[in-house]
C-alpha cells in the first residue's frame, strides 16, 4: 500500500516531504520504491536528496536509476558524482542501454563537459533526437555555436529531422554569432515543416530578430508575423 500511495504522490507532484514521511515507514522498501522516490526528487525543486537517497540505497540499482539519479546531477551541476555514477553504470553492465547513454550525455552537458559529453555521444550506436538536443543543446547553453552549427549540419546529413528543441539552439547560435542569413533560413525550415507554431522555436526568432540591424519596416513585419503565431499559444495556457 504505502509504495502505491508513494507513487501517486510522485505522480501528481505532491510536496515530497508527504512521500518522504510515507517512505521512512516502510520496512523493506523494493527497488521500484527507491527509484520513485529518487525520481520525485530529481523532478522538484531540491533534486539533492535524491543523490542521498541514493547513497543510502538498500539494494541493488537497475536501470531505471541511474536516468532519473543522473537528472538530479544535471541539475545540482556535480560533475564529480556524475563521473563516479557512470563508473557504477558500466561496471553494473548498463552503459550500453539508450535511455541511459542518453541521461549521461546530458548531465555530462548540463555540467559543461563538453569532451566527455561529446565522447558519450559518439560512442552511441544509435543516436535518436533526444541524444542530438544534447550535445547541441550543451554547446549552445555554454558559448559554442560554430559547434552547434557543425552538429546541425551532420545531423541533417544523418537524416534526422531537427524538432523544436534542436531550432531554439540553432537559433541561439545564429544570434550569437550575428549570422541573420542563416537564422532566415532556419525560419523558413520553420514554416515549412510547422515549427513556426512551436512557443519556444518562436521565442528564439524573436531574440535573433530583435538583435539583427535589418530596417525598422522589414523586422516590424516579422515580429508582427511572429507575435500572431505566439498569441493563441499564450492564450491556450493561460487558459
Amino acid at each position: 500500500m504505502g509504495k502505491h500511495l508513494i507513487y501517486t504522490s510522485v505522480s501528481l507532484s505532491v510536496p515530497m516531504n508527504y512521500a518522504h514521511n510515507i517512505f521512512t515507514q516502510i520496512q523493506s522498501p523494493n527497488v521500484f520504491t527507491w527509484n520513485t522516490m529518487i525520481r520525485g526528487y530529481a523532478e522538484s525543486e531540491n533534486p539533492k536528496p535524491a543523490i542521498e537517497l541514493y547513497h543510502h540505497m538498500q539494494l541493488k540499482p537497475d536501470t531505471h536509476t541511474y536516468p532519473f539519479l543522473l537528472k538530479a546531477v544535471s541539475k545540482v551541476v556535480d560533475v564529480k558524482v556524475g563521473e563516479k555514477i557512470h563508473s557504477l553504470v558500466a561496471k553494473n553492465g548498463f552503459e550500453s542501454l539508450l535511455f541511459v547513454q542518453n541521461s549521461l550525455l546530458h548531465m555530462y552537458a548540463a555540467c559543461g563537459q563538453f569532451e566527455s559529453a561529446y565522447k558519450v555521444f559518439e560512442l552511441m550506436p544509435e543516436k535518436d533526437i533526444v541524444a542530438w538536443n544534447s550535445v547541441i543543446n550543451g554547446y549552445a547553453l555554454n558559448g559554442k555555436p560554430n559547434e552547434v552549427l557543425t552538429l546541425y549540419k551532420r545531423m541533417g546529413s544523418e537524416g534526422v529531422e531537427p524538432d523544436g528543441f534542436t531550432m531554439v539552439s540553432l537559433l541561439s547560435a545564429c544570434a550569437d554569432l550575428a549570422t541573420l542569413a542563416l537564422g532566415r533560413r532556419a525560419h523558413v525550415y520553420m514554416v515549412k515543416v510547422g515549427l513556426n507554431k512551436n512557443l519556444h522555436a518562436n521565442n528564439a526568432l524573436l531574440d535573433l530578430y530583435a538583435n539583427t540591424d535589418i530596417g525598422g519596416l522589414e523586422i516590424g513585419r516579422i515580429l508582427g508575423r511572429i507575435f500572431a503565431l505566439l498569441l493563441p499559444c499564450c492564450c491556450d495556457r493561460c487558459c
